[in-house]
């Protein structure tokens, strides 16, 4: 029970309880919630019981690695902008979430139970998105620039969002090994929500991997047949209802004229704006320049004359915006972290994880998902996943 209490505080400290900070202190209160997180993950390692094996973590090393990396992207962020080490530790803190991979096997918690948690924890943000988009526009959760409506959908990314999907392909996998309607309902439930966000990658992504799944699940080519056959089916029916047939519609609209717009469109000039004017040279591009903090020149040139004048935000670029700020070599490896993830043989049952992993990385080209904050904890909780369902496989 103790095990159970300090996850569930320690992984919504990484998410911030869902953003509901917001009307209980604002600022102050998300710092304190960080410092609360942080500090858990300290007493657990130091005076967690548990002994860790290394042998049953599978992402141990690569983390390690990553984590040299960040910190040499701070070193460089010093060399070539002259940003204090410690300025941008603050800034970029919430990368120490990952190490909540350590604390989980610490905790050594029970598969069966973390999935109920997974569960419940999407009900719970599918919950808060709901009352904030019937209360806007008084906000319950931080809405950053949002003040409208856009097609009548709400456009924000509430922290734990990544709990939506995460849900969704386990309730898909579950029907299509066992068969449960209601796994298949609850499924469609997210699919609708996230619909309901107004993000094209996100719901482009999420059918594309969903196809990926059901492909990986079915173990025989009539099964897969079958399978194919009523995803082709439910997707017709759901194209057929008008709100998401036009929203479809507009989104190819949108993209043909994103991609007419060429040297306008507002990615490639970010793209510019970064290669040419915040990149310094090609070991900064390898190393990275760093996390900016607000209060440095480095921070201010990029937040005031990218941010604020010219709309030039390096989550618009994805992965390619990670590379500008963290390098190259955090890139490969935070990468390599994924696709080892993906790759890595587990039961039918646990073949969501991969499909979840893959739907990070597709959604990251063009939005900076993978590496958004309160995402950290939940990608843990997906290796820590992996690693318990090829330890069980290992054990057979």
């Amino acid at each position: 029970m103790q095990s159970r209490l300090l996850f569930i505080i320690s992984i919504y400290c990484s998410l911030h309880f869902f953003g509901l900070y917001h009307r209980l202190g604002g600022r102050t209160t998300f710092i304190l919630i960080d410092a609360i997180g942080f500090a858990l993950i300290l007493l657990i390692l130091i005076a967690g019981r548990n002994k860790i094996n290394k042998a049953n973590q599978r992402f141990y090393t690569p983390l390690i690695i990553l984590f040299f990396f960040l910190f040499l992207s701070a070193v460089s962020c010093l060399w070539f902008h002259s940003q204090s080490m410690i300025a941008t530790f603050i800034s970029m803190r919430y990368w120490g979430f990952l190490a909540l991979y350590f604390v989980y096997h610490k905790l050594n918690l029970e598969k069966k139970w973390l999935e109920k948690f997974i569960i419940y924890s999407c009900l719970i943000y599918i919950g808060i998105f709901y009352l904030q988009f019937i209360l806007f526009p008084f906000d319950i959760v931080p809405l950053g620039r949002i003040d409208s409506f856009d097609r009548g959908l709400l456009r924000i990314r509430i922290e734990g969002a990544g709990f939506l999907m995460l849900a969704g392909f386990l309730s898909l996998n579950r029907f299509l090994v066992y068969g449960k309607k209601r796994r298949l309902l609850f499924y469609f439930i997210c699919l609708v929500t996230l619909f309901m966000l107004g993000f094209r990658t996100f719901l482009a992504t999420s059918i594309i991997t969903s196809i990926y799944l059901i492909i990986r699940v079915s173990n025989n080519s009539v099964l897969l047949l079958r399978n194919i056959a009523i995803t082709f089916i439910i997707g017709y029916m759901v194209y057929s209802v008008p709100t998401v047939n036009e929203f479809i519609e507009d989104m190819f609209v949108r993209t043909s004229s994103q991609i007419e717009q060429e040297e306008n469109y507002i990615r490639i000039q970010t793209f510019y704006f970064f290669s040419e004017q915040v990149n310094v040279n090609e070991f900064s591009l390898i190393f990275g320049n760093g996390f900016p903090q607000e209060d440095s020149s480095y921070g201010k040139f990029v937040y005031n004359r990218g941010v604020q004048d010219q709309g030039f935000i390096f989550a618009d670029i994805g992965l390619i915006g990670f590379t500008f700020i963290y390098g190259l070599l955090s890139l490969f490896l935070f990468l390599y972290l994924f696709i080892k993830g993906i790759f890595i043989k587990t039961n039918r049952q646990d073949v969501y994880l991969s499909a979840y992993l893959l739907y990070l990385i597709i959604s990251s080209i063009t939005t900076v998902e993978i590496y958004r904050t309160g995402m950290f904890g939940i990608e843990a909780l997906v290796f820590y996943l992996i690693d318990k369902s090829t330890y069980k496989r290992s054990i057979k």
